[in-house]
């Protein structure tokens, strides 16, 4: 087997009812913790906090940095034909990933969770 065959897959994700646990139409595809854009944006994020001097971060910085990252695994989203947000089915940008997050934060922890199994990665 050549080892170098091994490599984390893009993986679509679907978003579901906290409560009911029923898709709400709302698909995001995700790549792994270990993909370069995110060690990227990991390495890019430390540094900014090594500058400062750990004792003048705030906590609203480290959660910024955590949004970051888990953004940063984020390559698109697809909405379903009648799924919307606020009356519209959102362009994936960061300004709208950070509405939904604020407004939908089951969202982010969802894909917390997805990242969390990096062996479902590493399916065909």
């Amino acid at each position: 087997m050549d080892l170098s065959s091994i490599v984390a897959n893009t993986r679509t994700i679907q978003i579901k009812h906290p409560g009911t646990g029923a898709e709400i139409g709302l698909a995001i595809d995700l790549v792994s913790l270990t993909d370069d854009r995110v060690k990227l944006v990991e390495r890019q994020n430390r540094n900014k906090l090594m500058r400062k001097g750990m004792k003048n971060v705030s906590a609203e910085q480290l959660d910024k940095t955590a949004d970051d990252v888990l953004i940063a695994t984020m390559v698109s989203w697809k909405w379903a034909k009648d799924a919307t947000f606020d009356g519209e089915q959102l362009e994936f940008n960061r300004k709208n990933i950070d509405r939904l997050f604020a407004k939908l934060p089951f969202v982010r922890t969802q894909i917390d969770e997805e990242l969390a199994n990096e062996a479902d990665f590493f399916q065909s």
